[in-house]
């Protein structure tokens, strides 16, 4: 009797799961993620149809198959019921009781309450730390692919510049028990290519320690905060003050410091867990840009949700034009590059797009990344 109670409870336990799925039990569906998850696939004939006779076709089926397996397996693991639900127990097994990272590979914990993003983003913790470089081979492609676009933006007499947004690992990596190398960093190894072809090339980080005493990152979250962006908007201005002496920039004393409470950030959301944190933000005492609706079509491979692709701007500052290509470090960037611009346009997109440019015909291109997504310029 007990083999049997057993038995049955093992097979309720496997196909509870399928079970809920079936019923479309949405309420346990539910996701913590800051992406959207894979969808359910459809079994096409791509490579069956494709064939030209019975030998292929068997083929092409078989490969359809695999293909099919292979996306369903990736939409099942991103939507398993009972994802969300396991992983607060596990996050708090791990921690708890043996003192470890719940998932070193995505959050890593420092010193201090401080916490970063592991290795499987693109391996920031190596590449801040200088232990992972560019080779000759991909510097030489990120220089040529560099000098390509701004000598086409040359041609049309638009100015170009790279930003690039610091790492939290670069900034407070002495928060992480592991010693930056002797070697260059990747970022370091751009900034020589960039000089070596005279591109504006610019580290949002350089004002960052005529401010020591004041947190420019959220502890639990990937990016910077208002203030660390505000640094990042007056070195970005300054810079381009070199070509545009007309602009103006946004002082200290046109904003007013407030104190926000989050229990849960980015990287904690990634455990599904709280901390309390203190936010530091910067609001503006007056706004003279406005925002306008978006004019362009949200391309279909888009990740994010339709309305973070686009944002424009107006303001009667001046007559320039900016288009920024930029990641999610520009969230904080935008309400302070917009006030310095009469129009600008931010488009959440690491490519560099010539079509857009030529349709849109701005003064200034700048392309903004975060120094972990600096592998998109190869």
């Amino acid at each position: 009797m007990q083999k049997r109670v057993f038995i049955y409870t093992f097979l309720f336990i496997i196909f509870l799961p399928l079970l809920l799925r079936f019923l479309n039990m949405s309420p346990l569906l539910r996701h913590n993620e800051n992406r959207i998850l894979a969808a359910k696939p459809e079994f096409l004939l791509k490579y069956t149809n494709s064939g030209e006779n019975l030998a292929e076709k068997l083929f092409g089926f078989y490969r359809d198959v695999i293909d099919y397996k292979n996306k369903y397996n990736h939409y099942f693991t991103d939507n398993f019921i009972f994802k969300t639900s396991l992983f607060k127990p596990f996050t708090i097994i791990k921690s708890s009781i043996f003192n470890s990272d719940p998932m070193p590979e995505k959050v890593v914990r420092g010193n201090n309450g401080w916490m970063f993003l592991g290795e499987s983003h693109s391996n920031v913790i190596s590449e801040s730390k200088g232990l992972t470089q560019y080779n000759s081979e991909e510097l030489n492609r990120l220089k040529s692919n560099l000098n390509n676009q701004k000598k086409w933006l040359d041609e049309k007499g638009i100015a170009y510049f790279v930003a690039i947004a610091p790492n939290k690992h670069s900034v407070y990596g002495h928060y992480l028990p592991i010693v930056k190398s002797a070697n260059k960093s990747k970022l370091q190894q751009m900034k020589e290519a960039a000089a070596q072809i005279n591109l504006p090339l610019i580290d949002l980080s350089d004002y960052f320690m005529d401010y020591p005493n004041e947190r420019l990152f959220h502890k639990t979250n990937t990016h910077w905060n208002d203030f660390g962006a505000f640094l990042g908007y007056r070195k970005l201005i300054h810079e381009i003050q070199k070509i545009y002496p007309e602009i103006k920039c946004m002082e200290l004393g046109d904003l007013e410091k407030k104190i926000e409470i989050s229990y849960q950030e980015d990287l904690t959301k990634m455990l599904n867990i709280k901390i309390k944190e203190e936010r530091i933000l910067l609001k503006k005492k007056y706004e003279k840009a406005a925002k306008i609706p978006s004019q362009l079509e949200v391309p279909n491979n888009f990740f994010r949700l339709p309305q973070d692709y686009e944002n424009r701007y107006t303001s009667d500052d001046n007559n320039l034009k900016l288009l920024m290509f930029r990641d999610s470090f520009s969230e904080a960037l935008i309400k302070y590059m917009s006030e310095s611009f009469g129009e600008s346009i931010f488009i959440w997109s690491y490519r560099f797009d010539k079509e857009l440019i030529e349709k849109e015909k701005p003064d200034i291109v700048i392309m903004e990344i975060v120094e972990r997504s600096s592998d998109v310029f190869l």
